[in-house]
């Protein structure tokens, strides 16, 4: 069984960890440690070389009066911040990381007692940290709609390379427009942060191109509430007129049922998407599973039983605009048992080939010595053989026509779009 995009989910949440700190520690997450010299106070992080970002210190801007901060440097390979005391009295400094996309993924708090002209000890602290992209992915990634009037459109999609494509899209009636950035979560902000924001004007004529109307636009997007978030707010300056515009998922899609006309292969395919097999790959809320089944041989035990030898795959796609976007999925060429009764026939039982080795092996296994049977499956181990790619396109405009859906063309990540008609 070959799989591809296959990973793990969880649930989002932002977490913190606060606590006494003794003068010398070493926090969670970075290797940061503070230690009191001559009545300042010194926070150090050993330079780690992979790190394409850098660190900042609380400069105090609000409040110099009990702590000032003397410097912030790097020198032989680590970061260092050196706070003096300015009067008697208790006061918070912080240090924050920043990734190369220059959003926060670490803040460290430390609370200071300034007693007699000195720093004399840190009281108390916490530990801020950005979640993985893969556990905030489930709950961000999606297709998202204005509260209430569903005017603008909110796409976002995941990059292999870090961060989440946004596309939001205003209608014709309310400024005809599209703004396309990149964001990425910033645990100050608690919030998914871009600011390589482009605007395109949307053309009101058809076939007409987009034309890029402005650049470098910044704004956020954050969730209503941190557990089972139900809304993205949407915060986006200019073009949201300092306003903030709240977003509500939109409908899932609806589940997968064969419209064909054959039994075999409807039986088959309900199979394959109704059981289990989906829920090994990436979820996002809203997706369908629609299979693809190329059947390449049938063997009849009785009349109530019968094998199927074929090139089966499970594919997740979510809804992004008029495009069904796939988002994982696997192939399972092998052995399908189905079984009749009073509903039609049934499958009862799929065996899959293994991976690496298995594979070929299972294959030749599963053949028998029927060398056609075999060369089949050997040709039709790759997806985007022009016979795996009809029968996909066939079975996902089925599903869309049986459901009415305004869809035109689906995608896999980093490939163009495939017309169904």
């Amino acid at each position: 069984m070959k799989k591809i995009l296959s990973l793990l989910t969880a649930a989002m949440m932002l977490f913190s960890l606060s606590g006494a700190l003794a003068q010398a520690e070493e926090a969670a997450g970075s290797r940061v440690v503070g230690r009191i010299e001559d009545g300042c106070y010194y926070l150090t992080v050993q330079a780690d070389p992979d790190d394409a970002g850098d660190w900042t210190a609380d400069e105090m801007a609000q409040d110099d009066s009990v702590v000032a901060l003397a410097y912030a440097r790097v020198e032989n390979g680590a970061f260092e911040a050196k706070y003096e005391p300015r009067d008697d009295g208790e006061v918070s400094v912080q240090l924050r990381h920043y990734t190369e996309h220059r959003v926060c993924n670490e803040i460290h708090s430390f609370d200071l007692l300034v007693k007699d002209g000195k720093v004399q000890e840190s009281t108390g602290g916490s530990y801020t940290a950005s979640p993985l992209e893969d556990d905030l992915n489930p709950w961000f990634s999606g297709e998202w709609l204005e509260k209430d009037t569903q005017f603008i459109t909110l796409d976002v999609t995941r990059q292999i390379a870090g961060g989440w494509l946004v596309e939001m899209t205003s209608p014709l009636s309310h400024g005809a427009w599209i703004l396309r950035a990149t964001a990425y979560f910033d645990c100050d902000y608690n919030a998914f942060v871009y600011a390589d924001g482009v605007k395109y004007d949307l053309p009101t004529e058809d076939g007409a191109p987009e034309v890029k109307a402005a650049e470098n636009f910044w704004g956020t997007l954050r969730f209503s509430e941190e557990e089972a978030p139900k809304e993205l707010v949407w915060y986006g300056m200019e073009l949201s007129d300092g306003q903030e515009i709240s977003f509500e998922r939109a409908p899932a899609l609806p589940a997968y049922t064969y419209s064909g006309t054959d039994e075999i292969e409807g039986a088959v395919a309900k199979g394959l998407a109704s059981g289990d097999l989906a829920a090994q790959y990436l979820q996002e809320p809203g997706m369908v599973t629609i299979p693809v089944v190329n059947i390449h041989k049938t063997e009849a035990v009785d009349e109530t039983h019968t094998k199927v030898y074929g090139s089966f795959w499970v594919l997740n796609y979510v809804k992004r605009g008029a495009v069904l976007q796939c988002v994982s999925g696997g192939e399972y060429a092998g052995l399908a048992n189905l079984e009749k009764n009073e509903e039609g026939w049934q499958m009862v039982s799929l065996e899959p080939a293994g991976d690496g080795d298995d594979y070929a092996e299972d294959l030749k296994r599963f053949a028998n010595g029927d060398q056609e049977l075999l060369q089949k499956y050997f040709d039709m181990s790759d997806l985007s053989q022009a016979a795996q790619q009809e029968t996909r396109t066939r079975m996902i405009r089925e599903y869309v026509e049986a459901n009415s859906l305004p869809i035109t063309a689906y995608q896999d990540y980093g490939w163009d779009p495939v017309p169904l008609y």
